[in-house]
């Protein structure tokens, strides 16, 4: 999407309307490598501390070995990337 994204903004001149909601994508784009980046980060965290039998590790004040809690945070991340993906895909419609 991001690379759809770059090709769109260098296109045609795009008014600053459009501009605004390329800058709006950039940003949400951007936030969603950076929590699929600390999920990452908190799974192989959690894996180590299952196969190291260590105390439970906090990242964050979020319980990485907390089955449940990364379950719930990765439908989460799922959802907000669909509607991200819809939302980007409407935008992609009207240019």
């Amino acid at each position: 999407m991001r690379s759809r994204l770059e090709e769109m903004a260098a296109g045609r001149h795009p008014n600053h309307e459009q501009m605004v909601e390329v800058e709006h994508f950039q940003n949400q784009f951007i936030r969603q490598l950076e929590v699929a980046d600390e999920m990452f980060h908190d799974l192989k965290q959690s894996a180590k501390s299952f196969t190291n039998n260590k105390p439970v590790i906090v990242h964050h004040d979020r319980p990485v070995d907390d089955f449940d809690t990364l379950h719930d945070r990765m439908q989460v991340f799922h959802k907000l990337h669909n509607e991200l993906k819809g939302e980007f895909t409407r935008f992609q419609s009207y240019r």
